[in-house]
């Protein structure tokens, strides 16, 4: 009994500080958004189809791509969603890649695994 609460305890320790701040997307209910980033919800696209949901959404923040991607690498995981490569991660049968323009403009897209 006590060796499982040493490591409840440990977990508990070793939970991120910020994840009692982290807000999620109005649109995108189970994606975090980044401590700072501010969602632009009215210009995102969203259809829901019988193949899997298209969602375009975008974000401002005045962080760093590599500071973002850093953010989305650790917070995504454990809601479900692996990393393919820098950027894209793939959960069930969707794919979501994180990129980026000159203008401190995050884009998430979502799209069926296969398209």
């Amino acid at each position: 009994m006590k060796k499982i609460m040493i490591m409840a305890l440990c977990v508990l320790l070793a939970s991120p500080v910020y994840a009692a701040d982290v807000t999620y997307s109005t649109i995108l209910p189970d994606l975090p958004l980044m401590h700072g980033m501010t969602e632009q919800a009215n210009d995102a696209v969203v259809f829901d189809k019988a193949s899997g949901r298209i969602v375009d959404l975008t974000a401002i923040s005045s962080a760093a791509p590599a500071d973002i991607l850093a953010f989305y690498q650790k917070t995504l995981p454990p809601l479900g969603w692996q990393m393919q490569a820098s950027g894209t991660f793939v959960r069930e049968q969707e794919k979501l890649v994180i990129s980026f323009d000159s203008n401190n403009i995050t884009h998430f897209s979502i799209s069926p695994k296969g398209a």
